[in-house]
């Protein structure tokens, strides 16, 4: 079982509650949303357990066949004494071994939490981008026309939007892609700050964190679409 929690246009606290498990012939996992059920007032552990055991007892459901539990982390879900997962253990119609676990998803988002030494390269990466995409139009029509004409393999860079921690991948990844080709256009700019930003790029120890991102988000959201 996954819960989740989300609201509607009414500003309702919604319990969701998505199931996996085996169908009659037991070979075949099946997946889909169980009950949405809404929670009035606050959200605590203790706020979620009554609606939840009243659904299953009106719809006649074995408690003890419930194997696992994959939540966001919340404290109302996993709070050692309050917790929802806590609750359904001590519950004596329920598994009391009920495995928890947190969802995949959530964790890569977590995991996109980076340390200070990447979080500083990604931020000049993000300067750089910033600084032949948008600081001006005209530059941004210089790049274009010179990435066209030496091919390279995009024509142009991609900016980031931090609401969307996905989007880093793909401006990694163009970024990347023509970094050689970025770099003969700084070296060919007039305007002092691209003298410091190709200083930067040729560092190699820059590089390969460049590259490392690169790589690891692409594998997250490869991951995240999947799923």
């Amino acid at each position: 079982m996954q819960t989740d929690e989300s609201c509607d246009v009414t500003d309702t606290a919604q319990l969701i509650i998505f199931v996996r498990y085996l169908d009659k012939t037991g070979e075949t996992f099946v997946e889909e949303i169980l009950a949405l059920l809404s929670l009035l007032g606050r959200t605590r552990g203790e706020d979620m357990i009554k609606p939840v055991m009243d659904y299953f007892e009106k719809d006649e459901l074995d408690l003890k066949k419930l194997l696992s539990v994959t939540t966001d982390g919340a404290p109302a879900m996993v709070g050692s004494k309050k917790g929802l997962v806590h609750l359904l253990r001590s519950n004596e119609r329920c598994n009391e071994n009920l495995i928890s676990y947190h969802c995949i998803i959530h964790q890569t988002v977590l995991y996109c939490k980076l340390n200070h030494n990447f979080e500083r390269i990604m931020q000049e990466v993000m300067k750089i981008v910033n600084f032949l995409r948008a600081k001006s139009s005209l530059q941004h029509r210089e790049l274009k026309s010179f990435l066209e004409e030496v091919e390279a393999q995009y024509d142009d860079l991609l900016l980031h939007n931090n609401v969307r921690w996905l989007s880093k991948g793909c401006v990694l990844e163009r970024f990347f892609s023509i970094l050689e080709h970025l770099k003969t256009y700084l070296f060919n700019s007039d305007q002092t700050s691209a003298n410091a930003y190709l200083s930067f790029l040729n560092e190699k120890e820059n590089v390969a964190v460049i590259a490392f991102l690169t790589d690891t988000f692409k594998h997250i959201n490869d991951l995240n679409l999947k799923l």
